[in-house]
């Protein structure tokens, strides 16, 4: 925004020159009196605030040339085009470029069109037509409205009444400002290669070498984006060739708010496992949804008496403010906030009474929002790499917010080819205890050898429940998830396609059993400050095999961490329990530390033990990283000691640059050695031509700044405008605004831009264009003078054909002229004997010598529309 302040600046700056030139001149006569013309430049009368008198006796030389007016009004703006913040009802719409004009013997500021598209006014209120106009002021398209301009914010502050605006979440952003991107290719590709030698023959072999390429892309053409991914091995393990793994094209339905996916897809996994298909899904995205409303919260309802506060507050954070009307009053546009923890309301009134009251939070993935729903719909033939039948599948979920304190979900799935049919309800809870959800799953597959009891619910069902909650007093946070399985039909879907299945790798399915009983538990907990955190997670699991023997398996894992001044640490046990009945307890022991001078990145010395019944281990290296203004380096090195097997050494060095990343690795062992190389980068073809990057991920942006060689993004130091004016930004957030703005420090001193803060909106997997327009400032020192003699006034302004200021005339009528980038005329405005004229100054002629600026070019301003001389 460095350019934005410093032309709505021009202002206070000229006002400053102006007052260190009077006092100069109050002693110093740098121009005669019988050289300075008489005449006196028109100012559009600002607004009558703020005056600043100024003393015209110290110049006394030229006083009835100068019109001091112009620098009195301190909250006033020259006419022009400025980049200006605009804040609607204390809260900030964007940054725009806004036209200041004089009207009614005032600068005001014409609303800008696209911020107004932007605002949540109901546009079915305004005049038809209301966008065509060409200076649109608030206050006379929105009854009530008030705009003022702030001139030290840079700032619009709007005021619009409440019965002229939608009813929107805080963050909504209009599908209207979605962009689709250009038309593009893109890739991200990979090569590994490694090499392994031993000093002994080892199974009839001396090395072992191998050869690994992955391959990514994706096109985009208009709303749909077509995804491909293949990868190529080879080496002295595998028959070389490419492999392709998939293909899929993807899409936004805006009007859905949802994504509609054709090819090899994936289905959703939230009511039922995830399946590969070749087929078509179609699923609401809760990316759309603006940030306040993604995930689960409750509504805050309330009654206010007069105009109230409200002030919602969790473990002591204040969450949100927000003034409210009297009345009844629904809070619904407060953010996800994790498992949860209380909420805390107070409603302070308008003479100082206070209510406050507590909601209950607790949350789990299955609870929705009120009044929103999730759903999910997918058909097509199951992708397996092991089998080659590829049954149809069929699936549908739903999920609804009924309330604060009830979520419904389920969802149905049939592989009619398998006569395999699941059908799932549920029930999420938000209470003062905690979030609850219970589950009730019921299969029907004919394929089970005992299908007697096929079609009752205590022989082919599955219960699952959870719980989710914080505990304010001790802050511990507690998520338990229980499944239990009734009788021995009960079939998930990869049961149902696996059911007697056996090939040479893999056993009878039923040999192994299958899941009766499933317990898991995470529980968290900090401790008094400086003392740490304990964790604890666990699951414990009851099998039943086709013979009805039961066998069991567990595990359970109980971790302690902190930090000493520069030293991190942390111990923890494993005890785990195998279906053989076997136990194992594995004991860790780890710190970090860094070394080095303390006003440097310095690297890590870390250290890892491990010992169990079976094995003891030790692994203890050094890391670190350096960042520097065009790439990124990191190391690693590490000594391992086993006593079980021989020690080994692992080295590794990576880099990443504006275009690739590299990474090499040395191994050696005692009977080994052995070294890999990596590469692996993102290029995108555009129309434009060809750009790199490290690495991209499904949405980004390119950048078009001509000009602007060896800028960078502020949001990613390795995205970096090259020769061409373009630069790519690797990842970018889909549905939400995202700022680019360009460090401008290493770019030619002649380049400058309109605007340093572009913003855009993308859709998922879009690659989106910003432009940043520019203009190369060309700049002279000339002397301006009048058709008739004599200097223009100082202070006067010189206007470009838009209407801009390209230059204030300073003493002796020497101006700093900024050239336009198309030749044109420069037009001046003022009094003579209180008479209105104009002349303008012709710039064709101007000489534009690089080498020549010592120089100072003598300009005629033309009454009568002359040529320069």
């Amino acid at each position: 925004m460095k350019m934005k302040k410093e032309k709505a600046a021009k202002g206070k700056k000229a006002a400053l020159i102006f007052v260190l030139s009077a006092l100069a001149s109050a002693n110093i006569g740098v121009v005669n009196a019988s050289d300075a013309s008489s005449d006196q430049p028109a100012r559009p009368e600002p607004q009558k605030k703020n005056i600043t008198k100024f003393n015209a006796r110290f110049l006394a030389d030229f006083n009835n040339t100068i019109d001091l007016s112009y620098f009195e009004q301190e909250d006033s703006m020259p006419p022009g085009k400025y980049r200006v913040d605009i804040i609607v009802n204390q809260q900030r719409l964007n940054t725009f470029q806004v036209v200041f004009i004089h009207l009614n013997g005032n600068v005001v500021p014409c609303f800008p069109v696209n911020a107004l598209l932007q605002t949540a006014v109901d546009k079915t209120k305004l005049p038809v037509n209301w966008a065509s106009s060409e200076c649109i002021q608030l206050a006379d398209l929105i009854p009530g409205a008030v705009v003022n301009y702030n001139y030290d914010d840079e700032a619009l502050y709007v005021t619009i009444p409440q019965a002229y605006l939608i009813d929107r979440p805080e963050g909504f952003i209009d599908p209207e400002r979605w962009e689709q991107g250009i038309n593009a290719l893109s890739m991200n590709y990979s090569l590994n290669a490694s090499d392994v030698h031993y000093r002994k023959v080892t199974n009839g072999k001396s090395n072992q070498y191998s050869l690994y390429g992955s391959l990514a892309s994706t096109f985009r053409l208009g709303h749909w984006r077509f995804h491909t991914y293949d990868i190529w091995r080879g080496g002295s393990e595998y028959h070389e060739g490419f492999q392709h793994q998939l293909g899929y094209a993807e899409r936004a339905i805006a009007s859905l708010l949802s994504e509609l996916s054709l090819g090899d897809i994936t289905t959703s996994g939230e009511t039922f496992e995830n399946t590969s298909l070749q087929g078509v899904m179609l699923r609401s995205d809760d990316r759309m949804y603006p940030w306040t409303v993604k995930g689960y919260a409750p509504i805050i309802r309330g009654v206010a008496n007069s105009n109230a506060i409200v002030t919602v507050k969790q473990n002591g954070s204040i969450l949100l403010e927000k003034n409210v009307p009297p009345g009844e009053f629904n809070i619904s546009d407060i953010s996800a906030l994790g498992y949860g923890g209380n909420l805390d309301v107070t409603v302070m009134e308008s003479n100082g009474e206070t209510q406050s009251f507590t909601v209950p939070y607790s949350s789990l993935p299955q609870l929705i929002r009120e009044g929103y729903y999730r759903y999910s719909l997918a058909a097509g033939r199951i992708r397996d790499h092991i089998r080659r039948e590829k049954p149809l599948l069929l699936e549908s979920t739903l999920a609804y917010g009924l309330n604060n304190t009830v979520t419904l979900y389920g969802g149905v799935q049939t592989a009619p080819e398998k006569s395999y049919m699941a059908v799932d309800n549920g029930l999420a809870l938000n209470t003062e205890l905690g979030a609850f959800n219970i589950e009730l799953t019921e299969s029907l597959f004919n394929g089970e050898r005992d299908s007697q009891q096929h079609n009752s619910i205590t022989n082919n069902a599955r219960l699952k429940m959870g719980y989710a909650r914080r505990l304010m007093a001790t802050n511990t946070a507690i998520n338990i998830v229980a499944y239990a399985f009734s009788g021995r039909n009960y079939h998930s879907l990869s049961d149902a396609l696996y059911a007697g299945y056996r090939d040479n790798r893999r056993n009878d399915y039923y040999s192994a059993g299958r899941s009766n009983h499933r317990l898991e538990a995470n529980i968290s907990q900090p401790l008094s400050e400086g003392w740490g955190e304990l964790d604890f997670s666990g699951w414990w699991e009851s099998y039943r095999g086709d013979n009805k023997k039961k066998s069991f398996a567990s595990s359970y894992f109980l971790g302690y961490r902190n930090s000493y001044e520069r030293v991190n640490y942390s111990f923890s046990v494993n005890r785990i329990f195998t279906r053989n009945n076997q136990a194992n307890t594995i004991f860790y022991l780890n710190f970090s530390m860094p070394f080095g001078s303390v006003d440097r990145k310095r690297p890590k010395f870390n250290t890892m033990v491990s010992y169990s019944s079976e094995e003891a281990r030790l692994r203890t290296g050094v890391s670190g990283s350096h960042t520097g203004e065009d790439s990124i380096s990191n190391f690693n090195a590490y000594f391992k000691q086993s006593n079980k097997t021989l020690s080994n050494f692992d080295l590794n060095i990576g880099h990443s640059g504006n275009a690739l990343q590299k990474s090499i690795s040395y191994s050696q062992g005692m009977n080994y050695y052995s070294g890999a190389i990596s590469l692996s980068g993102g290029a995108v073809v555009h129309p434009d031509g060809v750009n790199f990057s490290p690495w991209l991920s499904d949405t980004i942006a390119l950048i078009e700044a001509p000009g602007a060689e060896g800028a960078r993004l502020t949001s990613n130091r390795l995205a970096k405008v090259d020769s061409r004016g373009y630069a790519l930004v690797s990842t970018v957030t889909p549905y939400e605004e995202n700022v680019m703005t360009l460090d401008l420090k290493g770019t030619s001193a002649s380049f400058d831009i309109n605007e340093n803060g572009k913003v855009t909106v993308p859709t998922a997997g879009a690659l989106v264009k910003v432009v940043f327009p520019y203009h190369v400032n060309k700049s002279i020192l000339s002397r301006a003078k009048w058709e008739g003699g004599g200097y223009l006034p100082f202070g006067m302004h010189i206007y470009d054909a838009a209407n801009n200021v390209a230059g204030i005339v300073g003493q002796g009528g020497i101006t700093l002229l900024s050239l336009p980038k198309e030749k044109g005329v420069f037009k001046v405005h003022g009094k003579k004997s209180n008479e209105e004229f104009f002349c303008e100054i012709n710039a064709e002629n101007i000489s534009e010598k690089k080498d020549d600026t010592d120089r100072i070019e003598t300009l005629i301003c033309y009454a009568d529309h002359k040529e320069v001389g």
